[in-house]
């Protein structure tokens, strides 16, 4: 275990706060740590150091968003404010080696300012500044824990998420996920076929659909992990959205293309007039 780890697990125990520790592969940004936790990116929290007019200051966001500099300007009234430098803040978070965790570890005075959207999850998840572990817990507890003050200084990247780093073709990944796949379409077939059996009338096709359809409302309805389910299919909704969007435009200009190409080539061996 980590000395950041237990120095915020310390603090976590000393304030009665419920939590859960996750553990992963090392990783380099707060986006991949949400990805390797499962967690959405606007329910994984993030720390961002600013120094402002010449202070450290601690500000907590969604991972998914970017700090504005000019908003948080104008939030604290400061003339000058930039991203702070490792070596101007790590003497704040002993024992630390990544991203700072979203809660101060010393006694100096660290003033906090969280973002107002990250309230609308139940639960965060944070690094806690090691690189392979993380924290989920309350939200309500976490502003319980943390003196801070709430501001509007974060703005989402068009798009909604940045774009992923390009990653080597791995044949392995590939072919568990055409097994996958495969495994898919055979399931579903014999649920048909299945299907077809014990529920041979539309009636009973239909109370089976409605009682589905309960069972997947109530699970997002749930007050422990249902804001996290509901980012998450609004997430993967939204990138399938983009990826139709963007498939169907790039089939209506090679469409368009073509007819051009046609129109052309008519032209030039049907005789003019």
């Amino acid at each position: 275990m980590s000395a950041c780890l237990e120095a915020v697990e310390a603090r976590l125990r000393d304030s009665g706060c419920q939590y859960e520790v996750l553990e992963h592969q090392p990783v380099p940004t707060t986006q991949e740590a949400a990805g390797a936790d499962r967690v959405s990116g606007y329910a994984f929290a993030k720390a961002v150091m600013l120094i402002a007019d010449g202070q450290p200051q601690l500000h907590v966001l969604r991972a998914a968003d970017t700090v504005d500099l000019e908003s948080a300007r104008a939030v604290q009234g400061a003339r000058d404010v930039r991203l702070a430098r490792e070596s101007e803040f790590m003497h704040l978070f002993p024992g630390c080696e990544g991203a700072p965790p979203p809660i101060p570890l010393t006694r100096d005075h660290l003033a906090v300012r969280v973002d107002r959207r990250l309230q609308d999850s139940e639960r965060i998840t944070f690094e806690v500044g090691d690189g392979r572990h993380s924290v989920r817990m309350r939200i309500s507890d976490y502003l319980r824990l943390v003196p801070h003050q709430v501001a509007d200084f974060a703005e989402t990247p068009a798009g909604g998420r940045r774009r992923p780093q390009s990653r080597p073709f791995e044949w392995g990944a590939w072919a568990g996920r055409g097994a996958l796949a495969a495994g898919g379409v055979f399931t579903l077939l014999m649920g048909r076929r299945l299907m077809g059996q014990l529920l041979p009338n539309r009636t009973s096709r239909s109370l089976a659909i409605g009682a589905a359809a309960g069972a997947v409302a109530a699970a997002l309805a749930d007050p422990q992990s249902g804001a996290r389910r509901r980012h998450l299919l609004w997430d993967r909704t939204g990138a399938l959205v983009r990826r139709l969007t963007a498939r169907s435009q790039q089939k209506g200009r090679y469409w368009g293309g073509r007819v051009q190409g046609i129109r052309h080539n008519v032209r030039r061996v049907m005789p003019e007039g």
